[in-house]
């Protein structure tokens, strides 16, 4: 099924293998019709059953007549129930309530009886404008979902999303849960791919871009236009690092991520429960690939911008915890220096845990194994100053003064993902994080975080 390709009838993008998920930014019902009308046209001339869910700024309706105006021969796939044109209500929510669950059985339920009606596939579209603040979270998990499931089924998608209703968190969202994203640029549609590229949070900076540039282009007269342009470039800038971090991890750690629990599934209904051997590392894969959740949900959740929900930690406490979590508790030696003991700090326990296992991991890979990691924390008049050392080899010389910056890795094998995070979590804390005593032995960072 992965190699039969069909006709997409975008123009820009050509033919496309079955399970292709995409997305695109619009910002006038002529966007829309630019793209799904010869979209469906391609679908319904290729025996596809076709599946088109309205919401602003084309309703049902609006969509059937602009169909048929530039597709004559509408009518005769009406008639024979080849296409379906409805309203986001019907189908996204039910009695006013948006499961995700529902919706997603709802995409295989149609694909299945379009096959046992002699179609070849499910080509399909939705429109997010219905879309509220306070659903983001949940439509965005479910759109990960569907890029899951999309790619394994004959299904082709297009999820439009209104540029005035999505900002620079959002836009990393979108694009980071579709395998390509369309976009207008000077008159002309482009296609953005995302999720086969190591080079994806470039491709998703570049959107960005390209779009706030768009934008002033059209309206840079308008006064209102630029004062709120100039705000989503800060934004951007302030976002810029993670929306990197956001797009590797979506193609570095997701991906394999879910061949990885496919896998663990298989062996744990196929492996002889009786041997301790096959359940100690079945539950080692199992732990690994929760932790690789955890860190991915953390980092979205910062690139979201989203404020630290602030509770008692004790540091010494959250630090063993980061060392336990590597592996290699035993054969490195911990030894803490905290005044008072125990040093209890107000932060996220989550996002401040995230911090200690990226600093911590980094120690112990350098060390090989061995060595030592030392931990000071005291009260100062200017807050709570955290000092975390090893006795590895240090930072080299020639990244000492970007080693927070993002794609600058102290590993050979980094990606340099790690630190970036700590100061972006530190800074939203309100505190600063820094390289300290860049001329002795090891590495040694300092947090410092203000005390309420």
């Amino acid at each position: 099924m992965a190699t039969e390709l069909r006709k997409s009838g975008i123009d820009v993008l050509g033919d496309v293998p079955w399970g292709t998920h995409l997305c695109q930014f619009y910002e006038t019902p002529q966007d829309l019709a630019d793209v799904l009308i010869p979209y469906f046209k391609a679908g319904l001339e290729h025996n596809e059953f076709c599946m088109w869910i309205c919401s602003e700024p084309l309703d049902a309706n609006q969509t059937r007549k602009a169909l048929q105006a530039a597709f004559p021969g509408l009518d005769t796939y009406l008639k024979k129930g080849q296409i379906e044109i409805i309203g986001h209500e019907e189908w996204y929510l039910q009695n006013g309530v948006f499961d995700s669950q529902r919706v997603l059985d709802g995409w295989i339920e149609k694909m299945n009886s379009a096959l046992g009606a002699g179609y070849d596939g499910l080509r399909m579209t939705g429109n997010t404008h219905w879309l509220e603040k306070a659903q983001w979270d949940s439509f965005a998990a479910y759109e990960n979902q569907v890029n899951g499931v999309i790619r394994h089924h004959r299904m082709l998608a297009v999820c439009s999303y209104a540029l005035e209703k999505c900002g620079v968190a959002e836009i990393l969202d979108v694009t980071i849960n579709h395998q390509f994203a369309l976009l207008r640029r000077h008159g002309k549609w482009r296609v953005i791919e995302n999720s086969e590229s190591r080079q994806a949070e470039e491709a998703t900076r570049k959107a960005q871009a390209e779009l706030l540039e768009e934008r002033q282009h059209e309206k840079e007269h308008a006064e209102a236009e630029l004062a709120r342009m100039r705000d989503r470039l800060v934004r951007a800038t302030r976002l810029a690092a993670i929306g990197q971090v956001s797009a590797s991890i979506a193609h570095d750690l997701r991906n394999p991520l879910g061949t990885v629990r496919n896998a663990a599934y298989y062996l744990e209904r196929r492996l002889p429960k009786d041997q301790p051997e096959v359940a100690e590392y079945l539950g080692i894969i199992n732990q690994e690939i929760a932790a690789a959740d955890r860190i991915i949900t953390n980092l979205l959740a910062v690139a979201r911008a989203k404020e630290p929900v602030k509770q008692h930690v004790d540091v010494g406490q959250a630090i063993r915890e980061a060392l336990a979590g590597t592996g290699r508790a035993k054969a490195v030696r911990l030894r803490m220096s905290l005044a008072p003991e125990p040093f209890i700090i107000r932060a996220d326990p989550d996002q401040l845990g995230q911090v200690f296992r990226n600093l911590v991991t980094n120690a112990v890979e350098a060390m090989d194994g061995g060595g030592e990691i030392v931990v000071e924390a005291a009260r100062e008049a200017d807050g709570d100053s955290i000092v975390l050392r090893d006795t590895g080899p240090g930072v080299a010389q020639e990244i000492r003064e970007t080693v927070f910056e993002p794609l600058v890795t102290t590993k050979a094998k980094g990606i340099g993902l790690g630190l970036t995070i700590c100061r972006q979590i530190i800074e939203q804390h309100g505190g600063g994080i820094e390289l300290i005593d860049k001329d002795k032995p090891g590495a040694a960072f300092r947090i410092r975080l203000p005390r309420p």
